[in-house]
């Protein structure tokens, strides 16, 4: 056990671990669950800190508090990430079905003189004969 200053208030404690007082945390914990709360409620409502301090009538070093600790995500909403990855995939699959298409025809040509003059060794065999 030893002393420690309380990060938020600045009030000395005794502490074997957080560096937060108990009160403070307390006061976090009201904070946090007035957050998740409305969190909750709007899915899919993006906001700053500031913005959620205000919405949810908090002062912002708590919140931003909660941010640091790792209690609230700032980036909540990820369907628009799950929506950019599936377009990514579509465009790899079409990608993938285009490239195999043109290999499937660079191997129906060999080239352009096999084309235009047919094997060399069959045109030496006729030049024989």
């Amino acid at each position: 056990m030893g002393m420690a200053e309380c990060k938020l208030c600045g009030k000395p404690f005794i502490t074997a671990g957080p560096t937060i007082c108990p009160a403070c945390l307390k006061r976090l914990d009201n904070v946090y669950k007035k957050a998740l709360d409305y969190l909750r409620d709007h899915p899919h409502e993006r906001l700053n800190a500031k913005e959620l301090a205000e919405v949810i009538d908090e002062d912002l070093a708590d919140v931003r508090a909660l941010i640091e600790l790792g209690w609230i995500e700032r980036d909540i909403s990820t369907e628009p990430i799950n929506e950019e990855i599936d377009k990514k995939r579509h465009l790899l699959k079409a990608f993938e079905k285009e490239l195999s298409a043109l290999q499937g025809q660079s191997r129906k040509y060999s080239s352009y003189s096999y084309e235009r003059y047919g094997r060399t060794k069959d045109k030496t065999k006729k030049d024989k004969d």
